[in-house]
């Protein structure tokens, strides 16, 4: 605090009326001091009045001419964090509301956030509440409804009615949702980072039991392929158990098989394959046993099934290994037709496919169209700044507007690509003009922890742990923010190296872009074991090229895609289902009928309503009050004809009880945290808490002090007065 000026207000008086006054009361004073010495009176008594009367004298000059006083203050201001914790009955199972208030009221993570932010507090159930800050162990949790969804949107309400608009969200909840709306896209719309707090498992006790958490599979398979599925299991206690799984299609097993649950791990993954019979939606239903354990419900999973074949060009300027060995394995995949256009001279290329392929080059591709009938593009060390004017924008469009696939492979001419104006935000990595000179060392490769259950990996020889070295890397700036690093590469017995992306992806519009930062992924497959049938870099490019073909082909003039909101929902919950239409021809006058099939085979009527705002996408609700799987379905009429046919799966379950402790459902949590950019805390991990996203920020503030108007000079001058008056009274000179 710095004082910067002091100076006084207009005089109560004239100031030759206020000077003459205090002149007067001056010679007063010298009067008074006179008459008392010529009484006798000690001399140490007469120079205490004298100064108490003249101290009265100086703060009735400082009333006739009052001072203000004004000063700088500079004042910190932490990054804001707004707190929100679940409010509802599910949260109040033994002891698990008590640990969690109490740790953010008192303990360690409550007083680190308050060191490091701005605190604003909310609880919710249906819609979001301000807390001012008082403590969370004041609430009690009796809330019916947890909607999450509703109450982001609701806390986005209250904030910015005050002007406010919050970044940073601290979720305390255990993710048990009824809403009808997805969190994260109400999140994300916002800009809104989320980290997330599960609550801490209660002490109640509890049987042994074995259950179903999810089952993972790739989002589209094609037939005759061999189809992987992760099934996520969860053991309480988290014992050494042998379980039974079992794969069964229409009441048939497909699969039974026998695992060992590892000690020590809650939750653990097991994968099953199988090879889909027959295109179109296949329902699955998982169910798991165990001879000393309690077993949760089987968990029904559908797939849907594509008979097509995918369209692939390779564009490569350069003869390189890593071309041999993945032609190779595109070429051996009954689900792939490629093209390849290389190098044979100077401007001249030779083309090479597949003999059933759909398109065919005459020459290098100079414009849109010769582009427009491949589903996934590999670009290799391409020199993309030679080519006809056009062709880059066009590749960026098909891949963020109709959903195309594209990989890169880097390599010494990446560099030029970050001069590329249409390849701004394509790449999930940021690239630099040196970004084409490598790293010319072995380099081992590790999975990123986050990426275990992306797609690309879902099933591997030996594990990512046992990868070749790679020779040569290609060092990029960085990811984008929406970006995944699927695996990260060291320099070879270098401790310390920093580490380097060697595989990243990310959804742009509606496409998928995957970077390999290295040409020599083959190595993946050269050093594999002797004898190996199947290397891991077969199994990765075959499982990378399904995770990339794109969402939604056009198989045919006309498709209806079928998108639940929610995929799950309680009886006599509501669940909406979006309806989108795909085509490249003019429709007139379409009609769109929908219906759903009941569990128990009846057929219910839905209406699909128009989107305002987009002719081609359509929207229906409905609830239901029967347990199990709903197939919703919808027909485009074209002509009075049936031009198009979509189908999807929804399920109802028993209604759950907010009022009965649950355990978390830390899927959905760790979904909505990584969504948006946040992550997972761990109460017994200091490094997974909230941190500030910059520093700390100081603010100068204006303030003052005025004497008079606050009291300060009359209750000093009062105070004066009657010290005055009390010392004469006790010497008897009043």
């Amino acid at each position: 605090m710095s004082p910067s000026q002091i100076f006084s207000t207009p005089p109560l008086f004239p100031a030759w009326i206020s000077l003459s006054l205090l002149g007067a009361l001056v010679a007063a004073v010298i009067f008074g001091v006179l008459v008392l010495a010529q009484r006798g009176i000690d001399w140490r008594w007469n120079a205490f009045l004298a100064g108490v009367r003249l101290l009265a004298i100086a703060v009735f000059a400082l009333i006739l001419f009052p001072p203000h006083l004004t000063f700088n203050r500079s004042r910190v201001l932490l990054p804001e964090l707004v707190v929100l914790v679940d409010g509802t009955g599910s949260m109040n199972a033994a002891d698990r509301w008590s640990k969690l208030t109490a740790e953010l009221d008192d303990g360690e993570l409550g007083r680190t956030l308050r060191e490091r932010f701005q605190i604003r507090q909310y609880t919710f159930d249906s819609k979001a509440r301000s807390l001012k800050n008082g403590p969370f162990a004041a609430i009690k949790p009796e809330g019916k409804t947890t909607l999450l969804a509703e109450s982001l949107q609701s806390l986005f309400a209250q904030e910015e009615a005050q002007g406010r608009k919050p970044r940073h969200i601290l979720l305390a909840s255990d993710g048990i949702d009824q809403s009808l709306n997805d969190p994260l896209t109400v999140a994300v719309d916002r800009f809104a980072k989320i980290d997330v707090l599960a609550p801490p498992a209660g002490s109640r006790p509890r049987a042994a039991r074995v259950e179903i958490v999810r089952v993972q599979s790739p989002p589209r398979v094609l037939l005759g392929s061999e189809t992987p599925l992760r099934v996520t299991i969860r053991n309480l206690p988290a014992t050494a158990r042998k379980v039974t799984l079992k794969l069964m299609e229409e009441g048939k097993t497909l699969l039974e098989k026998e695992e060992t649950l590892t000690a020590g791990k809650s939750e653990q993954s097991l994968d099953v394959a199988l090879r889909p019979v027959g295109s179109g939606l296949h329902t699955y239903e998982v169910a798991i046993s165990s001879a000393d354990a309690e077993a949760g419900p089987a968990h029904k999973h559908a797939v849907q099934v594509l008979d097509q074949k995918y369209e692939i060009l390779i564009l490569e300027d350069t003869w390189r290994w890593e071309y041999k060995y993945l032609q190779q394995v595109v070429d051996n995949d009954p689900s792939f037709r490629f093209t390849a256009m290389l190098p044979r001279g100077r401007k001249t290329f030779s083309q090479f496919a597949s003999p059933d392929r759909r398109v065919t080059l005459t020459d290098y591709p100079e414009n849109p169209a010769d582009l427009e009938a491949f589903d996934v593009f590999i670009l290799g060390d391409a020199e993309v700044s030679k080519w006809k004017r056009g062709l880059a924008s066009a590749l960026a469009r098909l891949v963020h507007d109709e959903g195309k696939s594209l990989v890169v492979i880097a390599g010494p001419r990446l560099g030029t690509l970050a001069t590329i104006r249409e390849f701004d935000g394509l790449l999930p990595v940021r690239l630099t003009t040196d970004s084409g000179k490598p790293i010319e060392a072995p380099a081992e490769s590790r999975l990123r922890p986050d990426a275990a259950d992306s797609p690309f990996f879902f099933k591997l020889p030996g594990g990512t742990d046992n990868l070749a070295l790679v020779d040569r890397i290609y060092p990029v700036q960085g990811k984008t923010p929406q970006a995944t690093v699927l695996i990260e590469a060291r320099e070879y017995k270098k401790e310390k190296a920093q580490p380097y992306i060697l595989l990243a992806e990310h959804t742009v519009g509606k496409g998928r872009v995957l970077f390999v930062g290295t040409d020599t992924l083959y190595k993946w497959h050269t050093m594999a074991a002797v004898g190996e049938a199947v290397t891991p870099y077969t199994v990765f490019w075959q499982q990378a090229l399904r995770a990339l073909t794109p969402t939604r082909p056009l198989l045919g003039p006309v498709q209806i895609w079928l998108t639940p909101l929610r995929s799950k929902a309680s009886v006599g919950g509501k669940i909406a289902v979006e309806a989108e239409i795909q085509t490249r021809q003019k429709m007139e006058q379409p009609i769109l009928k929908g219906s759903v099939t009941l569990p128990d085979g009846s057929l219910a009527p839905l209406v699909f309503v128009a989107d305002p705002a987009d002719a081609l996408r359509y929207r229906t609700e409905f609830v239901s009050e029967q347990v199990g799987m709903h197939t919703v379905s919808a027909q485009l009429m074209l002509e009075g004809k049936i031009s198009a046919k979509g189908t999807v799966l929804v399920e109802f379950d028993e209604p759950t009880s907010e009022t009965e402790p649950q355990d978390a459902d830390r899927a959905g949590l760790l979904r909505l945290a990584e969504g948006t950019g946040g992550s997972l805390i761990d109460l017994t991990s200091p490094e997974t808490w909230p941190v500030a996203a910059g520093a700390s920020q100081t603010q100068i503030e204006r303030d003052s002090i005025d004497l008079w108007n606050n009291g300060t000079l009359l209750l000093l001058l009062v105070g004066l007065l009657a010290i005055d008056w009390f010392g004469r009274l006790w010497r008897g000179l009043v």
